[in-house]
């Protein structure tokens, strides 16, 4: 069981969420069976809420949450999940509680985080989300660089904190502020990385919002939809490369792009990230969808299949996460990708999606998942 404690939080670090999940469960019966659920087995559901939360999963997480308040669980474990639900309540809107209790647990993460390490990232990762979560982003990449600055050993879990930081210091760049020191900083700790860790798709991410162009961030976009990333970057690369859209006169594909991230923010339950691209949409004057988005579609040139794929990538899922929706390989469902976009006379999947919100497909009733 400590060997599924470790690899579980291993994983979930390295950004492989299904797999950390998948170990944490598999550990979890024996935890039951030898009496250690309460210890062990604690330390193993919040192995599976990190992960679970990254991915979305916000409501079965409040779940999990609730049911440890309910358990006797050991001070080091209550303390892990206290971080976790200081970020859900600053996802929900929640900042002034998750801020009241961060003040109230800040004696105790201080004091275990000089000899427990991970309980200090605990504590930086709980700063930022009430940072952001009242809207103060300069405050939250001001927790991150202290963090690097600080002289103590370097984990692991600072990785996720500099996929943060890039997205904070793209924030930051459009209103204005003067981010150049920042953006030396995070690249000189990311480079510092192991080899084994450089050039996967978080670097990917990272390096478009810290040096922005309409190709990279495209790219972007892409990596953002895998499932071993965030979920919250499907939504803030797009607000980035929406703005770049703007800015070069490209309305029609920036405004596909903040649907799809105002929905799929919605669809989170992210208070703060719905309120930001819904800031910059009224901002930049861009209303739901615009008139050449919404194009005129006979909804027969699509089959039955199509109209599934349709309904799943206005959702915001990725060919993966279709795959597995509808049981058929990735392989199929770009084909099926393909035939949709050409059938629709689009070149995107966002632009796809606006018109799927828009027109009557929906209205159909048909379910996206054949059961």
């Amino acid at each position: 069981m400590r060997y599924r404690v470790n690899y579980s939080d291993l994983l979930g670090l390295l950004g492989r969420y299904r797999d950390a999940i998948r170990v944490a469960e598999e550990g979890l019966a024996p935890a039951r069976a030898f009496g250690v659920e309460r210890t062990t087995g604690a330390l193993m559901t919040q192995n599976m809420a990190v992960p679970l939360l990254e991915m979305g999963e916000i409501e079965r997480v409040e779940g999990m949450l609730a049911r440890e308040l309910a358990q006797r669980t050991l001070r080091i474990s209550h303390m892990y999940s206290t971080m976790t639900r200081v970020r859900v309540l600053s996802w929900r809107g929640r900042h002034e509680e998750a801020a009241e209790i961060l003040r109230e647990w800040h004696p105790s993460f201080e004091e275990t985080g000089r000899v427990e390490r991970q309980i200090w990232y605990d504590e930086v990762m709980m700063r930022v989300a009430v940072a952001e979560g009242r809207g103060d982003l300069a405050a939250a990449l001001d927790e991150i660089r202290a963090m690097l600055a600080d002289p103590g050993p370097v984990f692991l879990h600072q990785r996720r904190l500099l996929l943060e930081a890039a997205w904070l210091i793209a924030e930051l760049r459009a209103a204005g502020a003067e981010v150049g020191v920042a953006i030396d900083e995070v690249r000189r700790e990311w480079h510092a990385q192991a080899p084994q860790l450089r050039g996967d798709r978080w670097e990917g991410i990272l390096d478009a919002f810290l040096a922005p162009s309409i190709p990279g961030l495209r790219h972007a976009v892409d990596l953002a939809d895998d499932d071993d990333v965030p979920v919250i970057f499907a939504v803030t690369t797009r607000l980035e490369l929406a703005r770049l859209l703007v800015d070069a006169g490209e309305r029609v594909e920036a405004t596909a792009l903040l649907v799809h991230a105002l929905s799929t923010a919605e669809r989170l339950g992210h208070v703060p990230l719905t309120l930001a691209v819904d800031a910059f949409r009224a901002a930049a004057g861009l209303g739901t969808a615009s008139g050449s988005v919404r194009l005129a579609v006979d909804s027969d040139q699509l089959t039955a299949r199509e109209r599934q794929v349709l309904e799943l990538i206005a959702e915001g899922l990725s060919n993966r996460q279709i795959g597995e929706r509808l049981f058929i390989s990735v392989k199929t469902v770009s084909v099926h990708v393909s035939a949709v976009l050409r059938k629709l006379g689009v070149s995107t999947r966002t632009e796809a999606a606006v018109l799927q919100q828009k027109s009557e497909f929906g209205a159909s009733g048909q379910a996206a998942v054949v059961r």
